[in-house]
């Protein structure tokens, strides 16, 4: 339920998953730059609070997957972004 609200709002409001995307991967970025030069306890809260913008970056960049493949060649696409080596 989350997931379609998120890519609904980046679709409609937003005017496109691409800007929505744009917008959120450097507020990802800035969380692990914080992470890796906090000089105290505030920076590692910000740092948390910056990272769950992950979690829409992953939505977005799920969502958009499906765009970039036509329907005929889903299935092949599945099978070789999937793969694991085994």
């Amino acid at each position: 339920m989350s997931a379609k609200l998120e890519v609904s709002l980046g679709s409609h409001i937003f005017c496109g998953l691409k800007k929505v995307l744009y917008l959120v991967a450097p507020l990802f970025w800035a969380s692990n730059l914080f992470l890796i030069w906090a000089p105290n306890s505030f920076y590692l809260v910000v740092s948390g609070v910056l990272l769950g913008f992950l979690s829409i970056n992953l939505v977005i960049t799920g969502a958009m997957t499906f765009e970039m493949v036509p329907p005929e060649q889903m299935g092949r696409w599945m099978g070789m972004t999937r793969c694991n080596g085994r």
